[in-house]
Protein backbone atom coordinates (compact mmCIF):
# COMPACT_ATOMS: atom_id res chain seq x y z
CA UNK A 1 0.00 0.00 0.00
CA UNK A 2 2.79 2.38 0.90
CA UNK A 3 4.60 1.70 -2.36
CA UNK A 4 1.43 2.36 -4.36
CA UNK A 5 0.90 5.70 -2.62
CA UNK A 6 4.54 6.64 -3.12
CA UNK A 7 4.30 5.73 -6.79
CA UNK A 8 1.16 7.87 -7.23
CA UNK A 9 2.84 10.77 -5.40
CA UNK A 10 5.85 10.59 -7.73
CA UNK A 11 3.56 10.52 -10.79
CA UNK A 12 1.65 13.50 -9.42
CA UNK A 13 4.81 15.53 -8.86
CA UNK A 14 6.08 14.89 -12.37
CA UNK A 15 2.76 15.62 -14.08
CA UNK A 16 2.88 19.01 -15.80
CA UNK A 17 -0.71 19.27 -17.03
CA UNK A 18 -1.77 21.48 -14.14
CA UNK A 19 1.15 23.82 -14.69
CA UNK A 20 -0.25 24.96 -18.02
CA UNK A 21 -3.60 25.75 -16.40
CA UNK A 22 -1.89 27.79 -13.71
CA UNK A 23 0.14 29.70 -16.31
CA UNK A 24 -3.01 30.55 -18.27
CA UNK A 25 -4.71 31.66 -15.06
CA UNK A 26 -1.82 33.97 -14.19
CA UNK A 27 -1.82 35.37 -17.73
CA UNK A 28 -5.55 36.08 -17.67
CA UNK A 29 -5.31 37.68 -14.23
CA UNK A 30 -2.45 39.89 -15.40
CA UNK A 31 -4.39 40.95 -18.50
CA UNK A 32 -7.45 41.82 -16.40
CA UNK A 33 -5.34 43.91 -14.04
CA UNK A 34 -3.54 45.76 -16.85
CA UNK A 35 -6.72 46.51 -18.83
CA UNK A 36 -8.53 47.48 -15.62
CA UNK A 37 -5.82 49.99 -14.77
CA UNK A 38 -5.91 51.43 -18.30
CA UNK A 39 -9.67 51.72 -18.06
CA UNK A 40 -9.47 53.45 -14.68
CA UNK A 41 -6.88 55.91 -15.95
CA UNK A 42 -8.70 56.68 -19.21
CA UNK A 43 -12.26 56.72 -17.81
CA UNK A 44 -12.37 60.48 -17.06
CA UNK A 45 -11.13 61.34 -20.56
CA UNK A 46 -13.61 58.96 -22.20
CA UNK A 47 -16.44 60.35 -20.08
CA UNK A 48 -15.45 63.89 -21.05
CA UNK A 49 -15.40 62.99 -24.74
CA UNK A 50 -18.89 61.45 -24.58
CA UNK A 51 -20.20 64.41 -22.60
CA UNK A 52 -18.79 66.88 -25.14
CA UNK A 53 -20.26 64.87 -28.00
CA UNK A 54 -23.64 64.71 -26.30
CA UNK A 55 -23.64 68.43 -25.56
CA UNK A 56 -22.78 69.19 -29.17
CA UNK A 57 -25.85 67.40 -30.52
CA UNK A 58 -29.05 69.30 -31.31
CA UNK A 59 -31.60 69.01 -28.51
CA UNK A 60 -28.99 68.08 -25.95
CA UNK A 61 -30.72 70.18 -23.30
CA UNK A 62 -33.83 68.01 -23.46
CA UNK A 63 -33.91 65.55 -20.57
CA UNK A 64 -35.13 62.05 -21.38
CA UNK A 65 -36.95 60.44 -18.41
Amino acid sequence: MRDALLKKWIQFRHCEEGVTLVEYGVGVALAVIVFGLFGAVLAPEINGAFTAAGNGMPGAAVAIP
